[in-house]
């Protein structure tokens, strides 16, 4: 080992006198590395909101504006043969929304659609109750040579005198009704007091209401072996069987019914994933999805339907697109 010539010191680097810009710290460098950490945490979920945020709008946008088309079948052994895949269209609370200019987007997907009616079900009007373009404009633009029914929602009703129920302001509209005046210009058919479809091979079905009425005698209607479709705005929300008995102990008043076709209820509006409907005015928080759509059966075999419809009467619609529905009857033979 050689010698160090310590009187040779100044070729050395004297570290004595130096101070350190930066003390060391092992806890500080662990500190500042945690909050970097969090906050590209709290960035990546900001980011991830934001996104989720936009997923769900342009979801929305596109939920409320692409209309389905919903295919129904319907079994009964009731529905003579020559009615085996006959095709109702049921069109429902249009509410005053166009799907592009004068509704052409609506009537191009209508007119690739095979069927043999149209039954319209009511809530024609928007906000505006002035203009009932949203649904005229539709059938003009139809030009259709099939037959037209129609009954009218409680949106349509211009003027109540009393706050009776719904379904009696929309079986009896007020005199003058304009929507009522322009259907029938257009030669559609007011579904009430009632309607027979007679097929080629001489054989009907009915177009009903709930009520008992002269029409149904003259057509020598017989509930109990002819197939008749009960057209409603409203689901029939009760029990059919209990209530035939109530009101019908002395003199027949209300009808039995094999289908009841309605609207009214927007599908739910708003659904969840694995929860469903979340709030309805009629049925409160999470009904029943018998209650606000679908095909559904009661306890006596008679059918029920709700179609979700194609507007909204306020607010927009989440997790159920726009739509309108095939209903296609199939008979079992008796």
């Amino acid at each position: 080992m050689s010698d160090i010539d310590f009187n040779e010191k100044n070729k050395y680097t004297d570290f004595s006198g130096m101070k350190s810009s930066k003390t060391f710290s092992p806890s500080a460098t662990i500190f500042e590395e945690k909050k970097k950490k969090k906050f590209r945490i709290f960035i990546v979920i900001v980011v991830v909101l934001i996104a989720c945020i936009v997923a769900s709008i342009v979801n929305i946008a596109k939920c409320n504006n692409t209309i389905n088309v919903k295919n129904i079948i319907v079994e009964h052994e009731d529905i003579p043969a020559s009615f085996s895949g006959y095709k109702i269209l049921q069109i429902s609370d249009i509410n005053g929304k166009e799907f592009g200019d004068r509704q052409e987007e609506l009537i191009a997907l209508v007119k690739g659609l095979d069927y043999d009616m149209i039954l319209l079900t009511g809530d024609y009007y928007g906000e505006d109750k002035n203009d009932p373009w949203a649904l005229l404009d539709l059938l003009d633009g139809l030009e259709t040579d099939k037959p037209i029914y129609y009954i009218l929602g409680e949106e349509d009703v211009e003027a109540r005198d009393t706050e009776d129920d719904d379904w009696m302001m929309c079986i009896n509209p007020p005199a003058g009704n304009q929507i009522v005046t322009a259907l029938e210009e257009r030669g559609a058919l007011s579904v009430y007091p009632a309607q027979r479809i007679e097929s080629a091979a001489g054989e009907y079905i009915y177009l009903t209401g709930i009520k008992n009425n002269n029409t149904l005698k003259e057509f020598d209607f017989e509930a109990e072996s002819e197939f008749s479709i009960c057209v409603t705005h409203k689901p029939i929300d009760y029990n059919v069987d209990s209530r035939l008995r109530d009101v019908n102990t002395r003199i027949i008043t209300e009808l039995d019914y094999d289908l009841n076709i309605a609207g009214h209820t927007l599908g739910g509006q708003y659904k969840l994933p694995i929860l469903g409907t979340v709030y309805t005015s009629d049925y409160g928080i999470f009904p029943q999805e018998k209650q606000v759509y679908g095909l559904s059966t009661d306890s006596s075999g008679r059918y029920n339907y709700i179609c979700g419809g194609l507007g909204v009467k306020s607010g927009f619609r989440v997790g159920i697109s726009p739509e309108i529905s095939i209903i296609e009857l199939k008979s079992t033979g008796k």
